[in-house]
């Protein structure tokens, strides 16, 4: 078999253009392969091939064979499977409608984390740390001074004022009337509109981290939950109890029982008898409307709260199979008839028939829930202690309704709430949640993965080597406020459109999906998805795709919006960044991210997702001179000059010659080939995502392509950066 080099992996919608070079030769190949088995070219330079009058008939990457079908660019029947749905591509147009949408996309994450040098000789370093010089001096042969800053807006931006104290007090008074008050301006300490230096920090810490393949830190080393009700698999097994006869209904597998907080600690009590009963009830509103019968057999109705429960008297009833959705699924629980239920306990305090419960109401879930859970009262022994562990995973779950939130409603009514809950085979509490079949919490947490190279704490990067750790040694670079210096002016305040986006449990988008089976976060060879950033959009103030919300829609959920007042575009800043003693090779990292490639841009400030916040920042290195070179006198040598302080530096250097530094050393680190740094695979990513093209941006297709989906939607794959650019027919090296 030949050997080639992979250079080009690239989704042309019904087939991929595959650049092969081979010796000194480039060759071009059509081929048939999956989006999986394309990723897998990108990752990977080298890979052997056999072909026939210049038509591959065997493709191999690592040992593994991908397979191969004959390309036809009008081809009308291929077909993909998304979980257990097979969605036909009948055309081209369809086959994009039908990809997913998404303001954001992610750079790969790095397997191998390229650690910081160590100091040339002669520079001492810190004590446990060689990589980073010691802070007592300026050394010889490091670098300090400043990187001048122009920033100019190319689209609206807006980052939020600090709030005087009469504004805190503003914002804590109307949180007690349980309402929302917020300082929409912009920020501008000294009535002077500003970029802070943290928000500029952030922005290129952030690119340094991707750019220099250094660990991925600020990850929450937490558990996410999920609801898979209808998805064989774990959910199920653990969730829902399956009998062996077909013909009995299925069950949940989770106990009722009552939770309360008792000396700092949470304990669930067991019920008097454990038995879930069902009523039934229909969405109304905010409301669950409950059809109940008074003695006289007539009928009324309770308009009762979502998210809420009410002590009943009931009379029990035994547990039964019942057919639901046309017989195509068999339940099995115990319902409780209209008048056989009576709200409040004092029914069952004056008639023996009936006994004492609570009736527990969720969210409505769609169209067809109904029924809801009924429970016996708790007993007053028999607590079980929750592990803190388990309390500290339940409270970080952020995809949780908050009305759903059990420790929330225990503020309310501390007393005890009702819960339900799994033990283990220890009989210890494993889960628990506000209704029968709860949100249930992955085994893994988000750093099992990361690549392993990423989890060793001995390992000192790049990023962390020129921005320091607090519990280690300082950071070398300091970042002040750039102020503004040409102010077109600032919107009337306004309220943007809510950015309502999928969630990490949302695992199409935030885990490498390599195969047709999609992987969770309980998937042991999976890791995450990488970098999440936000493409660059020309987003109109109204009209079709606008990030302005209109006034019908802030009609609707005026509490979920927030007020602002943006600066327009074409807004210019100046700002400095200092530095101390920075190799050649790191000052290299620190320019490679700001001075970006021609038609790239960064990203700044809130609203990112709707279009706000993309800037272009030209900057300007100076380096401070601490040596007496040419009968001229370095730094500190002497303090004064013409009636000023002395202050020797080297002007205007040359940013180009520090970037190829850094690009050379990080080339072989990776055992990369290429001759530009910016042309291997995880920066071609990065480049595909700081791509602004201001007409194209504009373009109603690009607009659709980067609009947030539907829930519905939320089930489709995301792209690759680059194959996103494909598909839009967006070439940035032709910018």
């Amino acid at each position: 078999m030949k050997k080639g080099m992979v250079k080009e992996c690239r989704n042309k919608g019904s087939y991929f253009e595959l650049q092969l070079i081979v010796g000194n030769k480039t060759q071009n190949h059509r081929i048939g392969i999956s989006s999986a088995d394309a990723q897998l070219l990108r990752k990977n330079t080298v890979c052997e091939f056999e072909e026939n009058r210049g038509t591959l008939t065997k493709l191999c990457v690592n040992g593994k064979e991908i397979a191969l079908k004959k390309p036809d660019k009008n081809d009308q029947s291929r077909k993909n499977t998304v979980g257990d749905q097979k969605i036909t591509k009948k055309t081209e147009k369809e086959d994009s409608s039908k990809s997913a949408k998404a303001p954001y996309n992610f750079v790969p994450i790095n397997k191998n984390v390229v650690k910081a040098k160590n100091q040339n000789r002669g520079v001492e370093g810190i004590e446990s740390y060689p990589e980073i010089p010691s802070f007592d001096r300026y050394h010889e042969g490091l670098n300090t001074g400043y990187i001048d800053l122009n920033i100019k807006a190319l689209t609206p931006l807006y980052i939020r004022d600090a709030y005087t104290q009469d504004e805190e007090n503003k914002a804590s008074e109307a949180k007690k009337r349980g309402e929302k008050w917020e300082n929409p301006d912009f920020f501008s300490p000294g009535g002077t509109p500003k970029i802070p230096g943290s928000s500029l920090r952030g922005m290129v810490r952030n690119l340094l981290e991707i750019a220099s393949c250094s660990q991925m830190k600020h990850v929450e080393d937490k558990r996410f939950y999920y609801r898979k009700v209808a998805v064989r698999g774990r959910y199920q097994s653990l969730m829902i109890e399956r009998n062996r006869n077909r013909n009995d209904g299925l069950r949940p597998a989770t106990q009722a029982g009552w939770l309360r907080k008792e000396n700092g600690k949470h304990y669930i009590y067991p019920l008097e008898e454990q038995q879930i009963y069902r009523i039934d009830a229909k969405a109304s509103g905010d409301f669950w409307e409950v059809v109940l019968k008074d003695e006289g057999d007539k009928k009324y109705s309770e308009k009762l709260a979502k998210f809420a429960f009410y002590p009943v008297s009931f009379i029990p009833a035994k547990e039964g199979v019942h057919s639901h959705r046309g017989g195509k699924i068999k339940l099995s629980y115990a319902f409780i008839e209209s008048n056989r239920l009576v709200m409040s306990h004092e029914k069952a305090e004056l008639d023996s028939n009936y006994k004492k419960g609570y009736l527990i109401l969720s969210g409505s879930m769609g169209r067809n829930k109904h029924l809801h859970p009924l429970i016996h009262c708790p007993k007053d022994e028999g607590r079980m202690e929750i592990d803190q562990d388990l309390i500290e995973s339940y409270t970080a779950d952020i995809s949780r309704e908050p009305k759903a939130d059990l420790f929330k409603m225990l503020e309310k009514y501390p007393s005890g709430v009702p819960c339900f809950y799994l033990i283990d085979n220890k009989g210890n509490i494993k889960s628990f949640g506000h209704t029968p079949l709860f949100r249930l919490a992955y085994d893994k947490k988000v750093k099992d993965h990361l690549p392993p190279e990423h989890k060793a704490d001995t390992v000192i990067d790049f990023t962390e080597a020129i921005f320091g750790n607090a519990d280690k040694f300082a950071g070398r670079v300091f970042f002040e406020d750039t102020k503004i210096v040409d102010n077109p002016g600032q919107c009337q305040e306004l309220s943007p459109k809510i950015l309502s986006t999928p969630k990490p449990t949302t695992i199409q988008h935030y885990l490498e999906q390599e195969s047709t089976e999609l992987a969770d976060w309980n998937d042991d060879n999976t890791y995450i998805r990488g970098y999440k950033l936000y493409w660059h959009r020309k987003t109109p103030k109204e009209g079709d795709y606008a990030w302005e919300a209109t006034e019908e829609e802030i009609n609707e959920a005026k509490s979920q919006y927030t007020r602002i007042k943006p600066i327009y575009e074409k807004a210019t800043f100046s700002g400095r960044i200092r530095f101390e003693n920075l190799s050649d090779v790191e000052l290299g990292a620190l320019l490679f991210v700001l001075d970006l490639p021609t038609g790239c841009a960064h990203k700044i400030g809130m609203g990112k997702p709707l279009g706000l916040g993309s800037i272009k920042v030209t900057p300007t290195l100076v380096i401070a001179k601490y040596s007496n070179e040419n009968g001229e006198a370095g730094r500190y040598a002497k303090l004064f000059a013409n009636g000023h302080w002395y202050l020797p530096v080297y002007k205007n250097q040359g940013i180009k010659v520090f970037k190829d530094l850094f690009a050379e050393h990080m080339l072989p680190e990776l055992k990369e080939n290429e001759s530009d740094y910016w042309n291997t695979f995880r920066m071609r990513e990065l480049r595909a995502m700081l791509n602004f093209d201001e007409q194209r941006m504009a373009q109603r297709d690009w607009l659709e392509r980067t609009r947030y989906q539907t829930p519905k939607e939320f089930e489709c794959r995301l792209s690759s950066p680059n194959e996103v650019l494909d598909a839009a027919g967006i070439n940035y090296e032709k910018q």
